[in-house]
């Protein structure tokens, strides 16, 4: 009898060790139902600036996804278990989680199969840094592209999984060790381009959790970078606070949600002085960068880059200290 009872022990023992192996593997974590079934959806970009989730967003990005198969994409093993059945319990038919932390992973064939039979696809926060070192120039961003273009499915990301969406991205390794305002040295080298192609986005940099970590300075500072540096027409930035999210629709129009504002920057003027170990000075009459700020509930057309509902203001820098006006001033 005692034979018997250290057999079941160890079996059971051993079922419970496959389990939670299954959830740290590319085949993934998965609530719901197992069964692959085919909805109708949309296209849809959801961008959310880290902080606590906003429900209506994911409301939107659920219906987007015709409520069908949703997949988060995890590039570190602690985001496996975070966000699978809060999104299922928006009416998703499943939400698995695939582990992609390697490039030998972002170019597997089986799961970029895989990828592809989903209807929603949801990035959630970390490090930009895994994303880029994982992921750029594999497999990963064509199949992404396909769903976002040729599929026409919602892709949504929240705080380093927004980050990556514009066609400029700042992706550090390692803390910021100097105010990029006053020396761009110890940024210039994180910031990169062409991730992901999301034609939207041309000629912007994002930046998240921004007025709950004070970001406007480092992300203007960015945008010096790339309007100096870059033979670009004009530079534009999207700066989204935490608990708040940006919907994007086909057409360009996107919509507010939260409890927090979203910065539309825009400058088509080079900085005075943009150089590594130098103070930062963009002033041009104080009309620097023109920016559109808005809140739960306005709108934004991103191909006309014109707001409804919000406020506008002037940004500059001088000497490596920022600066803000309204508009009408």
């Amino acid at each position: 009898m005692k034979t018997l009872i250290k057999i079941i022990l160890v079996f059971l023992f051993c079922v419970n060790i496959n389990s939670a192996a299954d959830t740290s593997n590319s085949s993934g974590f998965l609530v719901g139902d197992p069964q692959d079934v085919a909805r109708k959806t949309s296209y849809g970009i959801m961008m959310m600036g880290g902080g606590e989730e906003v429900s209506e967003a994911f409301k939107w990005f659920i219906n987007k996804a015709g409520k069908g198969d949703v997949i988060v994409i995890a590039t570190e093993q602690r985001q496996i278990g975070s966000y699978e059945r809060y999104l299922l319990g928006f009416g998703a038919n499943s939400v698995e989680s695939i582990l992609i932390d390697t490039k030998e992973k972002a170019n597997s064939d089986e799961i970029n199969q895989k990828l592809l039979s989903a209807e929603g696809i949801f990035l959630p926060g970390g490090s930009q840094h895994d994303y880029v070192l994982c992921w750029k120039e594999t497999k990963i961003i064509k199949t992404l592209e396909h769903l976002i273009y040729q599929k026409k499915i919602p892709i949504s990301g929240t705080s380093a999984g927004m980050a990556i969406m514009g066609e400029f991205y700042f992706a550090p390794k390692d803390t910021l060790c100097a105010d990029p305002l006053i020396s761009l040295a110890s940024a210039m080298e994180d910031i990169g381009k062409n991730f992901i192609n999301i034609n939207i986005f041309k000629n912007v940099i994002t930046d998240t959790h921004y007025d709950n970590r004070k970001r406007q300075g480092r992300h203007i500072a960015f945008m010096a970078f790339l309007r100096n540096n870059f033979d670009l027409p004009c530079i534009k930035g999207i700066g989204i606070d935490e608990a708040t999210a940006l919907c994007v629709e086909e057409t360009g129009i996107a919509t507010i949600y939260g409890v927090g504002e979203v910065y539309f920057h825009i400058s088509d003027d080079s900085p005075e002085c943009c150089e590594p170990n130098k103070p930062i000075h963009w002033d041009k009459n104080q009309k620097a960068i023109k920016t559109y700020i808005g809140s739960k509930g306005h709108e934004f057309d991103l191909k006309n880059w014109k707001g409804r509902g919000g406020k506008w203001k002037y940004f500059y820098v001088l000497e490596g200290k920022l600066g803000c006006i309204d508009l009408s001033t």
